[in-house]
């Protein structure tokens, strides 16, 4: 009994890890992403984030911290705008805003990347303060298959358990 109890525990326990494994729930909070610049152009000290990272083709997130040059103190009413030129020289542009941030003291744009290669990536900071700009480049890539590691490891699971029971037949055999 405590064997045939061992057996469904076992079962249970890699079935639970092949549904995870499965488990196709992308989580994507705004305000994430990686730091990919900094900058200080007076009267600001900038910060921008990507979501993806690397960039890949299709959606892109974009985060902008704005604050005062000097101490970094976070300024909330900016007009930011992130602008995009692709390798072909094609520029999409959007509004960052604080509607999306969780925080309020972020800029969110979101934006769609169509082709690899470098991209240049430009903000636009107006407010009070005055007006400043910085600009960086990023390289974009193919988007990565995640189904293609989960079937490998789908496969070696699957090979686990079989030579696990041959072992188990033998050993009782």
């Amino acid at each position: 009994m405590v064997s045939r109890a061992n057996f469904v525990l076992r079962q249970a326990f890699l079935l639970a890890v092949v549904a995870l494994l499965f488990a196709t729930t992308l989580v994507s909070a705004h305000g994430s992403g990686t730091l990919v610049h900094q900058d200080i152009v007076e009267p600001y000290q900038l910060s921008v984030w990507v979501d993806p990272d690397p960039m890949v083709i299709g959606e892109a997130h974009i985060t902008v911290g704005v604050g005062r040059a000097e101490d970094g103190a976070a300024i909330t009413n900016a007009i930011v705008e992130v602008a995009i030129t692709d390798p072909d020289g094609a520029v999409t542009g959007s509004l960052a805003t604080t509607e999306k941030s969780v925080n309020k003291f972020l800029y969110e744009a979101d934006s769609v990347i169509t082709q690899t290669g470098l991209h240049k990536i430009s903000v636009t900071v107006n407010s009070p303060a005055g007006i400043a700009q910085t600009a960086f480049e990023i390289q974009a890539e193919q988007p990565r298959n995640p189904w293609i590691m989960r079937i490998g490891i789908g496969a070696v699971l699957i090979a686990i358990i079989v030579a696990w029971r041959v072992r188990s037949q033998k050993i009782n055999s």
